[in-house]
């Protein structure tokens, strides 16, 4: 393009002597020029030649000059040269009237070298001028388009905002997280997509004072729901930021669904708290849980028990059936143990066959008590195995706070010398009886 810009390329068509002097006269060491005596040689070299200029001699061609624009047109695209047309005068000119036409004049066939020269000029000033302009405007075309593509290439959802949080943008990922068309999206707040009612209550939706400045600026860096089209929700990370300069788009938002890393968050976060076996709570989950058992009843001066319990004789089975065997009477225990106690309380393995049990908010001492009671009946009855009947009795050593511990250690030390109590009981229980016996 810039070679056309500096050299352009000027056609003559008129008979031999008439275009051998006006070659002269515009003859320039930056110009070439082209002479034609019939009308079919130039439009078979036109589309190769790419010139800027045709000049044509009215008196002595074989066409009129409208029908040869309508050829030319035929033959090549934009940008179409320049025509300058020598006649007694233009009324004798039929003037092309179509608007594809490229720059149009005349001049009177006997006007002087001069004014032709500046005419010339002029026209191919007008010419460059024009080709730059659509230079440009391809430029901006290809440009825009192609932004266009590497928007809607993103996997993150965009959307530009107005001034009044309104969205006026949205790529193509925006729409498919959303579950909608992207140009669905086109004329709804911003603030709409928090909530279910969006899809529901219409494209068009009131706009939010000074959303830009607020709700987009304390979303930065944070984790919000957004509700698709079909009003579920979904996590979203947002990374808004402002848009300088003059334009309709006052505020970007770039959002990406996090619902696949909220899952692996929600898994490792179980398995750093759950006991692999049970899937009761491990030790590290039920020392959180304890601490703020105990701060909500230090706040609402209101009680905690916990119970601590373990298997009796649970390693003689173990050795005697294998850890299989084991390992399913663990488990039946934990199932148990759910079974006893409320929803808001906790069940916790901490160890081989130790357990622990926290009531939040209890009933006193009679609470607990009659926990420990309904624990210790359903631990006693035997466990199916197989085709086999396995007995594993518990003792279950019962603390209060604040009344047996202050803190979240005393309360466990003394959960713990009340089952080593209550298992020293049992056996002197159990020999008696065997002394009654004998």
């Amino acid at each position: 393009m810039s070679n056309s810009f500096d050299s352009p390329h000027v056609m003559i068509l008129a008979e031999t002597e008439t275009g051998e002097r006006l070659g002269e006269q515009l003859s320039s060491p930056n110009r070439k020029i082209s002479l034609f005596t019939k009308s079919y040689d130039l439009l078979y070299q036109i589309a190769e030649l790419h010139s800027a200029l045709i000049i044509v001699d009215a008196h002595s061609v074989d066409v009129s000059p409208r029908l040869l624009c309508m050829r030319i047109q035929a033959l090549i695209t934009e940008p179409l040269p320049a025509m300058l047309v020598l006649a007694d005068s233009e009324s004798s000119v039929e003037l092309p009237v179509e608007t594809a036409s490229g720059s149009f004049d005349c001049l009177p066939s006997d006007c002087g070298a001069d004014i032709l020269k500046i005419k010339v000029s002029f026209l191919l000033r007008l010419q460059r001028q024009q080709q730059l302009f659509q230079s440009s405007l391809q430029e901006l075309d290809r440009l825009n388009r192609q932004h266009h593509q590497l928007l809607d290439a993103t996997a993150d959802g965009i959307l530009g905002l107005d001034q009044q949080g309104v969205i006026c943008f949205s790529n193509s990922a925006a729409g498919g997280l959303l579950g909608c068309e992207s140009k669905q999206l086109l004329g709804v707040a911003y603030a709409a997509l928090l909530t279910p009612q969006w899809s529901r209550e219409g494209v068009v939706q009131q706009p939010v004072d000074a959303m830009v400045n607020t709700e987009v600026t304390k979303l930065i860096g944070e984790e919000v729901e957004f509700y698709r089209h079909d009003g579920q929700s979904f996590p979203v990370a947002c990374r808004p930021g402002e848009v300088a300069g003059d334009s309709e788009v006052a505020s970007v938002v770039l959002f990406e669904d996090i619902s696949a890393r909220k899952r692996s968050e929600a898994t490792l976060k179980r398995r750093a708290e759950q006991d692999p076996l049970t899937g009761l709570a491990n030790r590290a989950a039920f020392g959180d849980f304890l601490v703020g058992a105990l701060a909500r009843a230090t706040r609402s001066s209101k009680e905690v028990g916990l119970l601590y319990l373990d298997l009796d004789h649970f390693k003689p089975v173990n050795d005697r059936y294998g850890h299989q065997v084991g390992d399913e009477i663990l488990v039946a225990v934990a199932k148990r143990l759910l079974a006893s106690v409320r929803g808001g309380d906790l069940v916790a393995r901490i160890g081989g066959d130790e357990f622990v049990i926290v009531l939040d908010d209890v009933a006193g001492e009679h609470g607990c008590a009659a926990v420990a009671q309904t624990i210790e009946t359903v631990l006693n009855q035997a466990y199916p195995v197989g085709n086999r009947q396995i007995y594993c009795r518990s003792s279950v050593g019962i603390a209060r706070f604040p009344a047996d511990g202050q803190d979240q250690q005393s309360l466990i030390q003394s959960a713990d010398k009340a089952m080593y109590r209550e298992k020293m009981r049992q056996r002197r229980e159990a020999g008696a009886r065997l002394e009654q016996v004998a």
